[in-house]
């Protein structure tokens, strides 16, 4: 089982001990397991952690721009595990650089683009 995030970027996979059984328990997450409470997971490619959001209802019908969207509930009876249906992703294949090549590049700059919890 494979749990993850869609969002407008993508898809990120959640880390291996985030399943389903583990998101309806919500341990540590009191505020969850209140009726008038939703809450939302969400999870970042190569993090081992997820972050939890909780939201009032009657709150949130009233101020939805600041607001997850509230999932819907899905009866028992119609829950399935869907198939991961994304393909394998083969990573590109890096050019290699003798070190005699790479002493004569000329300087450049690397960046790095992080997001949320990394």
């Amino acid at each position: 089982e494979t749990c993850f995030l869609n969002h407008r970027l993508g898809r990120d996979i959640c880390p291996p001990s985030v399943t389903s059984l583990s998101l309806v328990k919500a341990d540590g997450q009191g505020n969850c397991l209140n009726e008038d409470t939703y809450c939302v997971v969400s999870c970042q490619d190569g993090t081992p952690f997820i972050t939890w959001t909780a939201y009032n209802i009657k709150w949130c019908s009233e101020h939805p721009e600041s607001c997850a969207p509230k999932p819907s509930v899905i009866p028992y009876d119609k829950f399935a595990i869907k198939s991961w249906s994304e393909p394998p992703k083969v990573p590109e294949k890096c050019e290699s650089y003798t070190m005699e090549r790479f002493r004569n590049l000329p300087p450049f700059t690397v960046g790095v683009l992080a997001r949320g919890n990394e």
